[in-house]
């Protein structure tokens, strides 16, 4: 999508929407960030078993909220945002991946930050 957008803006012929109604989406179809959450959760815990200390089931504590998202930026995973990648998808993207490719890679971009750290 990247790289359509960006030949997009160098295309004369083209005028993709910029500034405030530049904002431009990559979806193809729902996902439920508690989903993602999950298969984060359970990447770590069969990659990590030892070191890994779930959070609490239900909502974050404002404690757990202040020690893991104190930079603001976690206050929107708990919101009902949905987005749409119309305006991609109207110059020439068409998307290939699922929901369910992006919940079966989670695992190996688990191990991957794991052994980041590592170095």
């Amino acid at each position: 999508m990247y790289i359509i957008l960006f030949n997009a803006i160098h295309d004369p012929a083209q005028s993709p929407a910029h500034g405030r109604f530049g904002i431009y989406f990559a979806e193809n179809g729902e996902h439920e960030l508690g989903a993602v959450a999950q298969a984060i959760a359970d990447a770590f815990a069969a990659i990590k078993p030892a070191q890994f200390e779930p959070l609490s089931a239900n909502s974050f504590t404002e404690e757990e909220m202040q020690k893991y998202f104190s930079d603001g930026n976690g206050e929107s995973l708990g919101t009902n945002s949905r987005c749409r990648a119309e305006r991609a998808r109207a110059i020439g993207w068409a998307p290939v991946k699922k929901t369910s490719d992006l919940l079966a890679s989670v695992k190996e971009e688990v191990a991957a930050l794991i052994n980041r750290q590592k170095h």
